[in-house]
């Protein structure tokens, strides 16, 4: 992968999956660009990638990784997040 994702990868059906992986800490491999010169030893954390997918669903903005990309969850996007959730189902 080259970090990029295609225009509206992450669909409306896969909103509410993602949802309920926000909060997870649970550690998972990141993601390193081929032609990164950095090798990272951190991992990424599962709400981690669920938070980038989730704001570029929400902004209708691609989605890319950089060269390297190990996103850990945070308690303020999640807060946000979940508001517009609750919000977009009401």
């Amino acid at each position: 992968m080259y970090g990029e994702f295609p225009n509206k990868w992450v669909k409306p059906n896969d909103v509410e999956y993602l949802i309920s992986i926000i909060d997870s800490k649970e550690k998972c491999c990141g993601y390193m660009n081929t032609f990164s010169s950095h090798i990272s030893s951190e991992n990424g954390e599962v709400g981690g990638f669920a938070i980038i997918f989730l704001d570029s669903y929400i902004s209708k903005t691609k989605i890319n990784l950089g060269a390297n990309c190990n996103p850990k969850t945070n308690n303020e996007s999640i807060i946000r997040i979940k508001n517009w959730y609750k919000n977009s189902k009401d």
